[in-house]
């Protein structure tokens, strides 16, 4: 279903998502997104090792809120752990209290998402920067950021260039708010 949804394969048959999970199964769009977002994690936890992966979609939704499958799997088990049973029900899994990625910053680490964010940032740059051979490699995240902004920069421009578009920014300064616009457009147009 996730592919039919996210290639929009759908439309073969149907104008929208919505109309589709209706006809075809009978079932609203916030339940299909949910049960697409069950088989992500059933998927993610597998090669984690877990005999007793979660037997139902509402008892794992709060693990789905969670971004990576390292966080889903620790969580899984704190669920277990906490319930002392394999298969925690689902108001057990709800009371660890990770009904959003920013409760489960907030409790485990004790920063906000956006620095959980910045922190996962700072690690994908590094690991990109290392089999390249790149030097100085940016030894906080703060340096990290500048170096994010820089590639969206020269990236921007790149790409502004053969399209003949005349006035480009001269800095990563200027570029800031049309980077951030096109940013917004592409999560706008991923997210329907």
């Amino acid at each position: 279903m996730k592919v039919i949804r996210d290639k929009r394969l759908y439309r073969a048959q149907c104008k929208t998502f919505e109309d589709y999970c209706q006809e075809r199964f009978g079932i609203t769009r916030v339940h299909a997104d949910r049960r697409i977002s069950f088989a992500g994690l059933i998927e993610n936890l597998k090669p984690m090792g877990f005999k007793n992966l979660p037997a139902r979609e509402r008892q794992a939704r709060p693990l789905t809120a969670l971004p990576t499958p390292e966080l889903q799997a620790e969580a899984w088990s704190n669920a277990q752990s906490a319930a002392g049973k394999d298969q925690p029900s689902a108001k057990e899994v709800d009371a660890l209290g990770y009904t959003s990625f920013e409760d489960y910053c907030q409790e485990r680490f004790g920063i906000t998402r956006r620095h959980v964010d910045r922190a996962i940032s700072f690690v994908s740059l590094i690991e990109d920067l290392v089999p390249r051979g790149t030097k100085p490699i940016p030894a906080t995240e703060y340096q990290a950021r500048h170096v994010d902004r820089a590639i969206s920069f020269v990236s921007l421009i790149e790409n502004l260039k053969p399209i003949g578009f005349k006035n480009l920014p001269a800095t990563e300064r200027q570029a800031r708010p049309l980077i951030a616009k096109i940013t917004c457009s592409k999560s706008a147009a991923y997210s329907t």
